[in-house]
């Protein structure tokens, strides 16, 4: 690679904190943040295909959809919560890189933010036309699937453009190669040429309807163990869920080589096998949670009321996610290690300027922060008295 690569000098004040408690910072804030957004993207497109059922007078899915549509804004502040700090820790480590590349993307990164404030006012809008059973109201919207169906499509449309353009982001990062071709800059541009591009976003996508698909089953569940839904509706709602994760973790399992088999043969190497940490992690949890996760929704599906198909296949799911979380750095860590470059990562130690009191101001808010989340949630799903589940025999609406 040639080593008059564009690539910017870190920032010279260098970091406040050694660079391994960043690191840490980034995954674990990274995970809430993927579980959040998963929800949010995956949720809108269950949500339109929901709609269109309901359309076609399948009422349980009518039913269904009013309840996502109540649930994935919640979701989607999560996410937008949670992605700063990942956001942040990524500028320390990798400014010259992550943010150089969204320069480059010019208009079309500034359009990705113009499409989030639309799609997110598209997402309340259906829930402030659905019921609200916090304000016992009932919504104009509710036998109206034509509607919701619509503002949906809108709604998911843009959000798959926004996860595009993060994902194409995300691979221009690790290639500055592809930033200039000689004296000419490449300026916002929408797909990046690398093999990698494409298998990504698809990977990205497919993964966000599995654990859309787990957000259903415990929605199916808080509901059932609450008394809101009787028996048949619950277990219609947490066998979709299963189905769903049995599904789209399926899919997945076709689309990983795909995508691993873009990567460098270099990188590739790394991060499949017990060459680094990153990839260590990855492939154990490949072969032992994902089976795991597999094996409790195929349960599921088949006795839908036993919680403990459900839990098992959350757990096989969330210890999925962590290694995939930790594959998706070690990606880019083999990339940028790669470059032949003096201001590439491992070329320079970083330069450490301990700043004790943002460090701690930092860790203070972040545990008030997931102090008051679980309340937040609580308020939200707090049960109203005056919603319970309709009578043996009464059909629900």
């Amino acid at each position: 690679m040639p080593t008059e690569l564009p690539i910017p000098p870190p920032d010279p004040l260098g970091l406040p904190a050694p660079a391994a408690v960043f690191v840490v910072l980034m995954h674990v804030t990274f995970l809430l943040h993927v579980l959040f957004m998963n929800g949010t993207l995956g949720g809108m497109l269950i949500a339109c295909e929901l709609n269109a059922m309901a359309l076609a007078g399948h009422r349980p899915s009518n039913r269904l959809a009013r309840l996502l549509h109540q649930a994935i804004p919640v979701s989607t502040s999560m996410a937008i919560t949670f992605g700063v700090a990942p956001l942040l820790f990524v500028q320390v480590l990798y400014g010259q890189f992550f943010y150089t590349a969204f320069a480059l993307m010019g208009p079309t990164w500034l359009a990705a933010l113009g499409a989030l404030l639309v799609g997110f006012y598209a997402i309340y809008l259906i829930a402030y036309y659905g019921s609200n059973a916090l304000l016992n109201k009932a919504g104009a919207w509710d036998d109206r699937p034509g509607r919701r169906l619509f503002i949906s499509c809108i709604a998911t449309v843009l959000l798959l453009g926004i996860a595009w353009v993060f994902t194409q982001n995300h691979v221009l990062s690790l290639h500055p190669n592809r930033w200039a071709m000689g004296d000419e800059w490449k300026i916002g541009r929408l797909f990046v040429g690398a093999p990698m591009s494409l298998p990504r976003y698809i990977h990205n996508v497919v993964g966000a309807v599995a654990v859309a698909g787990m957000w259903i089953v415990a929605l199916g569940w808080w509901r059932r163990r609450r008394g809101l839904d009787q028996a048949d509706t619950a277990r219609f709602t947490i066998r979709l869920g299963l189905w769903i994760v049995t599904v789209l973790a399926g899919l997945q399992v076709v689309m990983g080589p795909v995508l691993l088999f873009s990567l460098d043969r270099g990188v590739r190497s790394e991060v499949f096998g017990f060459d680094t940490l990153g990839g260590a992690i990855w492939t154990v949890t490949l072969f032992t949670a994902l089976p795991v996760q597999l094996a409790g929704a195929v349960q599921g599906i088949r006795q839908p009321l036993r919680g403990r198909w459900s839990l098992l296949a959350a757990g096989g799911m969330l210890v999925t996610v962590i290694g995939m979380v930790c594959a998706h750095e070690q990606v880019r860590v083999s990339y940028l290690a790669a470059l032949e470059h003096a201001h590439a990562p491992g070329q320079t130690e970083p330069v450490v300027r301990t700043q004790p009191v943002a460090m701690i101001v930092f860790a203070s808010c972040f545990v008030l922060a997931l102090i008051v989340l679980p309340v937040i949630l609580r308020w939200i799903t707090r049960l109203p008295t005056t919603e319970r589940a309709p009578a043996s025999g009464t059909p629900e609406p």
